[in-house]
């Protein structure tokens, strides 16, 4: 068995290696773009909300209205407070994920170019074997006086 033939079970786990960055880094970037519709959806609201509250504040509300609404607001900010922290960490991790499968795909990349550099040596050296067979061959039929 050739080194570039013993070479091929390491490439495999590499390149399984890689597979599976390449599916945690897409799983992240799923995680990050619920996330982040997430805390759109919640601006969304509160500035629906907001508007609401400003046209129902031109109408005239009584004090303990204003207070409820005012209330909600505050709860729909720390959600949104609340929901960037989660956004933030979920982009931290796509971020190790994307870094992991970067080094993979190098690590892999590495790999092929060792195996190709033992194959290119391997006909390096069976080219030199087949030359130095049709050598011996041309010289026992010199000697042999077959010309």
């Amino acid at each position: 068995m050739t080194r570039s033939q013993r070479f091929q079970p390491i490439i495999r786990l590499a390149e399984h290696g890689q597979d599976e960055a390449a599916r945690r880094l897409g799983e992240a970037l799923r995680v990050v773009e619920a996330q982040r519709k997430r805390l759109d959806d919640l601006k969304a609201y509160r500035d629906g909300y907001t508007r609401r509250f400003d046209a129902a504040a031109m109408e005239g509300m009584n004090g303990m209205l204003v207070q409820d609404f005012r209330a909600f607001i505050d709860r729909i900010s720390e959600a949104i407070n609340r929901q960037t922290a989660l956004l933030a960490a979920a982009s931290r991790e796509h971020e190790t994920c994307r870094l992991g499968w970067v080094e993979a795909k190098a690590r892999t990349g590495a790999l092929d170019k060792a195996a190709e550099r033992f194959r290119e040596e391997e006909v390096v050296i069976e080219e030199k074997r087949e030359q130095q067979t049709t050598d011996e061959h041309v010289s026992r039929r010199g000697q042999t006086g077959l010309d």
